[in-house]
């Protein structure tokens, strides 16, 4: 077995693993595309720091994956704690040097 079909394997065996926990691909996709399409339409998305854009790309990840896939991977339920811990440390540590 040459390297390049050893890793193809390795990819695709990852593949059906990650469809398991986090969905299929496309309707995952779909569904991301449309939480982020409504989170730049309303509020203060332009005006948000890059980290908390990013922060809720990323939970908006996590909640498709939840729906489309398992529901009970622990994983994905941390993940979207810990992007909403990262923007809150930042804020806080804001807070802190502003006083």
């Amino acid at each position: 077995m040459t390297k390049s079909h050893k890793n193809s394997d390795q990819i695709n065996q990852l593949l059906s693993e990650r469809q398991i926990t986090h969905g299929n691909f496309l309707d995952k996709a779909h569904l991301i595309q449309a939480q982020k399409d409504v989170m730049r339409e309303y509020g203060s998305w332009k005006s948000m720091d890059p980290d908390m854009q990013e922060s809720l790309d990323m939970i908006a990840t996590k909640i498709a994956r939840i729906l489309i896939g398992d529901s009970y991977h622990h994983d994905n339920w941390i993940d979207i704690a810990g992007y909403a811990m990262l923007v809150a440390n930042r804020l806080q540590q804001q807070e802190k040097n502003n006083e």
